[in-house]
């Protein structure tokens, strides 16, 4: 599927408590690894006698650990990521893949999906090297700062990919950032020309990227696997000769089984 569809539901159908809660475990980030009962309830909009009620819950039910003053995540919350890893059917089918093209070509091998106009990484296997790159299993991504979520913006509806390239406020986060949206646009072109497409320190110095996008049987997108290597090990030129042909073959494969 392109994304998600948006669902929305009657409000005598919600249930606004898990709603809040699960919202507070999601404002936990890398930049708020901590947070006083005052950071969470502004992070997430609501009055801090009702961010306090949900935190003791959250505590009581292991999800969340505090010192009495702060609060933090706790590796209860892994259980959520692993019972989307052990009930989903993707990831299973695409790890033996992502093991064979960094057995091929000894980089980072990854599989990631488009969600509610973010990347997420669902599968990754890295090669037993000092320094490895590529995003961790769980993270999120703008789609315009990483190579899969271009690939995945160029195979989503013009019309879809149009309002997202609207609404993207281009940053220059390297020296070879696109921020002109006619340089987006021409890329994106690009990838729909070739079935590929490689990114060289479009969001992080050092970082080389390619990507192809994963379908199913029916031709329907379910996502992309990608290859993501250091500058010190390769160009490019390379990532095209030896990732793309790799990539390409074993989504070929997987189009056939799913």
């Amino acid at each position: 599927m392109d994304q998600t569809p948006e669902i929305v539901i009657d409000a005598k159908d919600r249930i606004m408590g898990l709603h809040k809660g699960l919202g507070i475990i999601e404002s936990f980030d890398e930049n708020n690894p901590k947070m006083t009962i005052a950071d969470a309830a502004r992070l997430n909009d609501l009055t801090r006698s009702a961010v306090r009620r949900h935190l003791l819950t959250l505590t009581e039910l292991g999800y969340v650990e505090t010192d009495g003053k702060y609060y933090w995540l706790s590796t209860k919350v892994l259980n959520f990521a692993n019972a989307y890893l052990t009930s989903s059917r993707l990831p299973r089918v695409l790890t033996p893949f992502l093991q064979r093209i960094t057995m091929n070509i000894g980089e980072t091998a990854q599989a990631s999906v488009l969600e509610k106009n973010e990347v997420v990484y669902i599968a990754k296997n890295s090669p037993p090297k000092i320094i490895n790159a590529g995003w961790d299993v769980g993270r999120r991504m703008n789609p315009f700062l990483v190579t899969p979520g271009l690939v995945m913006l160029a195979n989503i509806p013009e019309d879809k990919f149009k309002k997202l390239l609207d609404q993207y406020k281009p940053q220059p986060f390297t020296p070879f950032t696109m921020i002109s949206k006619k340089d987006i646009e021409k890329f994106i072109l690009d990838i729909r020309t070739k079935g590929y497409g490689i990114t060289s320190q479009q969001y992080e110095l050092g970082v080389i990227g390619a990507a192809v996008p994963l379908r199913d049987r029916k031709g329907q997108l379910l996502g992309a696997i990608s290859v993501t290597a250091p500058t010190s090990r390769t160009t490019p030129d390379q990532m095209r000769d030896a990732a793309v042909p790799a990539l390409l073959d074993c989504a070929q494969i997987i189009r056939e089984i799913i």
